[in-house]
C-alpha cells in the first residue's frame, strides 16, 4: 500500500479516448493503492471548439481554464502529475514547464507519434519529464532518445467491462465492423476494395461506430451496405460484442506506425475475429491464424474474409486465444504494477 500520494492527471478531455482508456480506468485501483487522484480535463477538449464560439474564443477558454488550473496546482503541491500527451495542441511548451515547477515529479504519457507534428516541443517534454509512459515499442524507441526512464504500457483493457466468452454463432447476415474516431475513417480506404469485392458474393452488414454519421461522406462505399453507429462510452462494448469480424485497416505510413492498436485489443477482448494491417504495434498483437488474422494486400483481405466467413466451426477456438492473450498481456490489472512504478519511481513488488 502507497499512502498519501496525490497524484494530478492533465488530461485532453472528458471524452477525449486516451482519457477514457489510459488514465480514467486507472483511478478506482491507484486509489485502493493508496493514491489519491485529480483529473483536470481540458475545456472544451483539447482537439475540439464549442461550436457556437468559434476556434479562437474556445482557445482563449480553455487557456483561461488552463491557467486557473496552474494556479491551483501550484497551491496543492502534487507528489506527481501525469500529463497525457501534452497542454495545447500546439508548438509550445510554456504552460508544462510551468507545471513542471509544481511538482517533484513528471510523467509524460504518450500513445500516438505526436512528436512528427511538434519535434522540438517533444523533446523539450521528454527532456523534463522524470519518466515517460509510451503506448508501444516504436514510441519508446522514440522517447528513449530524451529521458532515461521510458516504459511501454499499452492502452489496456478493462476486463470488468467484458464478460466471459461464450459460444456464439456468426449472423445469418454478418457484421463486418470497425470503430474509431472521424479523423481516421479515411484507414477504411485500405480494406475497401477487399469489402466492395466481398459484397459481390456474399450478403454483409459494414457496420461504423463513430461520432458522426456525416463523417462517413469522406468514404465512397459503392455497393457496400453500411450501417451507422453513434459513439458513446455507455454502448461502445455492447456494440463491438455485435460484430462477427472486426477490421484495423490501416497505410504503412510514419504516423499509424506509432499507432496503440487499442480497437484491436478491444476485439479480441469481446471475442470477435479480427483482421488488422500489419502496421507497427498491430503485428506484435496478432499471431497470425491463431488469434486473429493480419492482411497486408487486398488478396489477404478476401482470405481473410473467406476463411472466417466459410469456416465458422473453427472460431472458437481462435476467439479463446485472443482472449487469454488480452488477460495475460494487455488488460489493466496486469499493467497497474507498471503504472503505479511510473507514477511514484518505485519498483512494485510482483
Amino acid at each position: 500500500m502507497i499512502h498519501d500520494q496525490r497524484v494530478l492527471f492533465l488530461t485532453s478531455g472528458m471524452t477525449a479516448p486516451a482519457t477514457q482508456y489510459r488514465i480514467l480506468p486507472y483511478f478506482p485501483r491507484l486509489q485502493s493503492a493508496g493514491i489519491q487522484c485529480d483529473a483536470w480535463h481540458s475545456i472544451p477538449q483539447k482537439y475540439h471548439r464549442f461550436p457556437w464560439l468559434g476556434w479562437w474564443i474556445s482557445n482563449r477558454i480553455r487557456k483561461g481554464i488552463r491557467r486557473i488550473q496552474l494556479l491551483q496546482a501550484r497551491w496543492r503541491r502534487y507528489d506527481a502529475i501525469v500529463l497525457e500527451r501534452e497542454i495545447f495542441d500546439d508548438p509550445t511548451w510554456n504552460y508544462e514547464a510551468a507545471f513542471r515547477l509544481c511538482t517533484p515529479r513528471l510523467i509524460l504519457d504518450v500513445d500516438d507519434a505526436v512528436f512528427l507534428r511538434y519535434p522540438e516541443k517533444f523533446i523539450r517534454l521528454a527532456k523534463m519529464s522524470d519518466h515517460v509512459v509510451a503506448g508501444n515499442r516504436m514510441l519508446a524507441q522514440e522517447f528513449q532518445k530524451h529521458c532515461p526512464n521510458v516504459t511501454i504500457i499499452p492502452t489496456a483493457i478493462d476486463l470488468n467491462e467484458y464478460p466471459p466468452l461464450g459460444e456464439k454463432a456468426v449472423q445469418e447476415i454478418p457484421v463486418i465492423g470497425w470503430i474509431g474516431t472521424p479523423a481516421n475513417l479515411p484507414y477504411l480506404n485500405v480494406a475497401l476494395p477487399a469489402l466492395k469485392r466481398l459484397a459481390q458474393t456474399r450478403r454483409f452488414r459494414l457496420r461504423i461506430i463513430t461520432s458522426d454519421e456525416h463523417d462517413l461522406r469522406v468514404l465512397n462505399f459503392e455497393t457496400i451496405p453500411v450501417e451507422f453507429r453513434r459513439w458513446s462510452a455507455s454502448t461502445a462494448v455492447r456494440e463491438i460484442q455485435q460484430f462477427d469480424i472486426g477490421i484495423m485497416p490501416l497505410p504503412d505510413e510514419p504516423w499509424e506506425r506509432c499507432k496503440c492498436g487499442f480497437k484491436l485489443l478491444q476485439y479480441m477482448a469481446a471475442g470477435v475475429p479480427a483482421i488488422a494491417s500489419p502496421v507497427g504495434v498491430n503485428a506484435e498483437m496478432i499471431s497470425h491464424g491463431k488469434d486473429g488474422f493480419l492482411a497486408e494486400t487486398t488478396r489477404n483481405w478476401d482470405d481473410c474474409f473467406h476463411q472466417i466467413l466459410s469456416h465458422p466451426e473453427e472460431l472458437f477456438a481462435l476467439r479463446q486465444a485472443a482472449r487469454d492473450k488480452i488477460e495475460s498481456r494487455y488488460s489493466i490489472d496486469v499493467q497497474l504494477p507498471n503504472f503505479l512504478s511510473a507514477i511514484t519511481g518505485n519498483a512494485m513488488p510482483s
